[in-house]
């Protein structure tokens, strides 16, 4: 298992440590995880390009507010397989069932069209519709950053980092961070997978 370059340390996927979480050193982790993920920069792109092919156009929105709201601790695979279950049981005009409770209620909330709750789920549903500037900061990127666990705190200055180093390499928020994200899979070992790779074990985790 490799580590993420010189990134200052001590920093490593295994213990998820760093022995100093300044911005400085946060930020040149997360230039390090941007410059082995930027291949995937568009992700986010090209999952509204594959989920919109998947339902009519009028009810692309509410399916992508599906996905988002079924995400956590999913793989990529496992979460479409749920949001295609919650879109079918919306359209035949059933009661959400099968989900834990929270999941539950952020599927009404994509009814009622309202925000998603959760850390990461509405900055992920905004990225996937196609908003430059949502940053959806999971653990996978909390450990791009170097910090040994997620906290509203390191969250905020992830997500205001992500957004000084996108404008500094020129692109949008959102690709940064999907870059970064990307990176942090592929550090450790994986691959991070879009909504039609259709491969079993797909390891694109959402996690809070």
């Amino acid at each position: 298992m490799r580590a993420l370059g010189s990134c200052p340390g001590p920093f490593s996927f295994r213990g998820y440590t760093m022995k100093r979480t300044d911005t400085r050193r946060a930020r040149q982790c997360l230039r390090k995880a941007y410059a082995v993920g930027c291949e995937h920069r568009e992700w986010y792109q090209e999952a509204f390009g594959f989920l919109s092919t998947l339902v009519p156009a009028n009810h692309a929105g509410v399916f992508v507010g599906f996905v988002a709201a079924t995400s956590a601790n999913c793989s990529v695979r496992s979460n479409l397989t749920l949001a295609r279950k919650a879109y079918n049981q919306w359209s035949h005009g059933e009661p959400f069932t099968g989900y834990l409770s929270g999941v539950t209620e952020n599927l009404r909330r994509t009814v009622r069209g309202e925000p998603l709750q959760g850390a990461k789920l509405e900055p992920f549903r905004q990225a996937i519709m196609g908003d430059p500037q949502a940053v959806a900061v999971d653990r996978w990127v909390i450990r791009a950053a170097g910090y040994p666990g997620a906290t509203p705190k390191r969250m905020r200055h992830v997500d205001g980092d992500i957004r000084v180093l996108a404008r500094r390499e020129g692109i949008t928020p959102a690709e940064y961070q999907a870059a970064v994200w990307a990176g942090a899979i592929m550090e450790a070992g994986g691959e991070p997978d879009n909504y039609d790779a259709g491969q079993p074990g797909a390891i694109m985790e959402a996690l809070l």
